[in-house]
C-alpha cells in the first residue's frame, strides 16, 4: 500500500512539475512574441506565429499572419509591455490574459486588456490568437 500512495505522489508531482514547465515556456514564448512585435522583426515574429492566427483588434478588425505580420513591419510602435495577470493551461495550450500598454511613434498610447492563446505544436510554442478591449470605465461615484 505504501509503494502504491509513493507512486501516486510522484506522479501528481510529476505532473506538476510538467505543466508548470509547460508555463514557463509559454510565458517565454510569449515575451520573445512580445520584443519581436515591439522591435519590428518580422522574421523573429513570423516563426512565433502558428500559420492559422487570429489577431482580433479592440475595434473588431481581424487580421490573419500574413496581414499582422505586414503591419508590423510598418514598425509604428514606440513602446508595448504586456503584463500578465493570469496564465490558465489546457494541454498543449496556454491561454495568458493580461494588460497591454503600447505607445506609437506618432505619440498616441493607450492601455487594453487582452488574452492571447499560444499553442505547443511540434514541440514549439507559438503565438495562435488575440483578443483585446478598452477597460472597463469605473463605475460612476454615487451621491
Amino acid at each position: 500500500m505504501k509503494g502504491i500512495v509513493i507512486g501516486i505522489a510522484t506522479l501528481v508531482l510529476g505532473a506538476n512539475l510538467a505543466w508548470a514547465d509547460a508555463q514557463q515556456d509559454a510565458l517565454a514564448v510569449q515575451k520573445k512574441f512580445i520584443e519581436a512585435y515591439k522591435t519590428c522583426n518580422v522574421p523573429e515574429l513570423s516563426k512565433l506565429i502558428t500559420s492559422d492566427m487570429q489577431f482580433i483588434h479592440v475595434g473588431g478588425m481581424t487580421q490573419d499572419k500574413t496581414s499582422f505580420v505586414a503591419g508590423v513591419g510598418g514598425c509604428a510602435l514606440s513602446n508595448l509591455v504586456l503584463e500578465v495577470s493570469k496564465v490558465r493551461m489546457y494541454g498543449d495550450t496556454a491561454v495568458i490574459q493580461g494588460t497591454q500598454t503600447h505607445t506609437l511613434k506618432n505619440g498616441t498610447s493607450g492601455t487594453l486588456i487582452g488574452s492571447q492563446v499560444y499553442v505547443k505544436q511540434n514541440g514549439a510554442w507559438l503565438f495562435a490568437s488575440h483578443q483585446s478591449t478598452a477597460p472597463a470605465a469605473p463605475p460612476a461615484a454615487k451621491k
